[in-house]
Parts: C-alpha cells; structure tokens; sequence
C-alpha cells in the first residue's frame, strides 16, 4: 500500500510514514540508528528521520529502486535501480555525489565495504562490479553464471563473498581476483554473511542449509534453516527455518565440535590432534585417526 511502519518496541506504537505511490521494496535503517531508508517502485528513495518523521526525496532513477545500503558512517547511501544505474548519494545534501554507470541490466545488490572505501553492485545478468567510492571509477568486474542474489564485503575490504543460482558460492580477492568456490549447497544460495569479525563465513540456501565457513573455503559446520544472522559480537549465529529460530555459540570451536559429526566432518578432516581438545577426540570414531 505504500505506507512504511515504524514500531516502537518498548510501547507498540506504530508510526506510519507515508509517501510512495506504489510497493516500497525494501527498508533499511542506518547504522547510527538515526534514519531509514525506503526505495520504492515509484523510482524514489525517501530517507526518514526516524525521531522526527520529517523525509528527504532522493530523485533520479528511472523505475524501480530494488535496494539501498548506508555507509558505515551513515553519510552516503547506495541504491540499485531497475534502470542499471547505481546511485551515491550525500545525505547531508541530499545531491548524487556519483552514478555509478556500466551495468547492462537492472542491478539487484550494492554493498559498502565497513571502511567506506569500496562498493560492490550485482547486476541481474550475473555480473558483480567493484567500486571506488571517492573517485566512482570501477575497478574490478567479474561476471558469473546466473543470477547474484546477495553480496558481502568483508571487514577490510579484502574478500568479496557472492551467493548465487545453481549453488553458486565463491570468494574472490579483490586485489588478485584470485576466486574460491565454496562447494556443498544444493540448489540457489540466498544469503551470505561476514562474521563481525571477519573470520568466518556464513551462507543460507534453498536446500535448508545454513553453512559456516573459514576463508580458506572449507566448511566448518552446518545447520538446518533458511535465513541466518549473527549476533553483532560475534559470538552467536541465529538461523531460522519456518517459525524456528535457534542460537549457535560460534566464538569457540570446541562449542561447534561439541554439535556432533554430522555438522562437521570436513572441519575434523584436516585438524592435527594436537589441535583438538582431547574430551572431544571420542565424538567421531576414527575420522581423527585418518
């Protein structure tokens, strides 16, 4: 109906925010908590003071906007149009500071970098870009087969994780290009996450799997579910699966090695004894052996 809510979760009040003519795509809050973003179909991207409800209108896509993403400092937003066009925006002006131009059909994903220094665009034709922020110049593109359905930078703006149809899951360096498949799901992958700090990766597909790997792509664990996020301090993975959510302790990997073989046995395959704790070593008969 076009008309955004905004729920106050101590009190239950709901405020609506009205203004877009026609479905809003998606909404997004910044990181400092102070505003959230709306693209909507009708080609307008409304950023909204969430303490005082006042909006600012970003214009300048043709069609569709499909996605926005703040900068970690919450000064630019990024938004993904319908038109192939990737849009930055300074919010303190309110003026496109660049437009991102080279895609060949609609772009679906745009993802900062924590340090704001780079911006990753997908388009749906399944190519990913690279960009530098300051100067808007590209510098890097790859492209795969099939659909991009999410991106993830991670915290140094090093590796660029991308999920994709047909079990696409890869890691790229994006100074070498050098790219890793990560190998396992079965069917599109919908998701995937950094940890917060940075060393693990986690990835959620359509054969309700959540997996959880290291960044030498091997998988250290795997979970039932379709949808995950982790705890901002890194210590838990929740992962959703129908109305069920469930909490995995991830800050330690006895806590992963207590969850028994099934999760994982690629991760005890390649650990030396001395590695593991030793009350663990009799919960997979023989494989520590090997």
């Amino acid at each position: 109906d076009g008309i955004v809510k905004l729920w106050n979760l101590k009190t239950g009040q709901v405020h609506h925010l009205k203004g877009h003519r026609g479905q809003v795509s998606e909404v997004e809050f910044s990181p400092d908590g102070q505003l959230l973003a709306s693209p909507g179909y009708d080609g307008i991207v409304r950023v909204w003071d969430v303490n005082t409800g006042q909006v600012q209108k970003l214009k300048g896509h043709r069609g569709e906007v499909e996605q926005v993403e703040f900068s970690e400092d919450s000064q630019l937003l990024a938004s993904a149009g319908f038109d192939g066009m990737v849009r930055l925006w300074d919010l303190k002006t309110g003026q496109v500071q660049h437009e991102l131009k080279g895609h060949k059909s609609s772009v679906s994903q745009v993802k900062f970098s924590r340090d704001g220094q780079l911006l990753a665009s997908a388009g749906k034709d399944g190519m990913v870009r690279l960009w530098d922020v300051k100067t808007g110049q590209v510098q890097a593109s790859k492209r795969h087969q099939g659909r991009v359905y999410q991106l993830a930078l991670s915290r140094d703006g090093e590796l660029l994780a991308n999920a994709g149809a047909y079990g696409m899951l890869t890691l790229w360096d994006v100074k070498t290009w050098q790219i890793q498949e990560l190998k396992g799901h079965q069917g599109d992958v919908r998701q995937v996450e950094f940890s917060p700090d940075g060393q693990l990766l986690a990835s959620a597909g359509f054969d309700r799997t959540v997996r959880l790997w290291d960044l030498a792509g091997r998988q250290i664990a795997q979970f039932k579910g379709t949808r995950l996020v982790f705890h901002p301090d890194g210590t838990q993975l929740a992962t959703i699966d129908g109305d069920t959510i469930k909490l995995w302790r991830v800050d330690n990997l006895d806590g992963l090695l207590a969850r028994g073989c099934t999760y994982l046995g690629s991760y005890l395959s390649y650990l030396t004894d001395s590695s593991v704790n030793p009350e663990l070593k009799g919960f997979c008969d023989g494989l520590l052996d090997n």
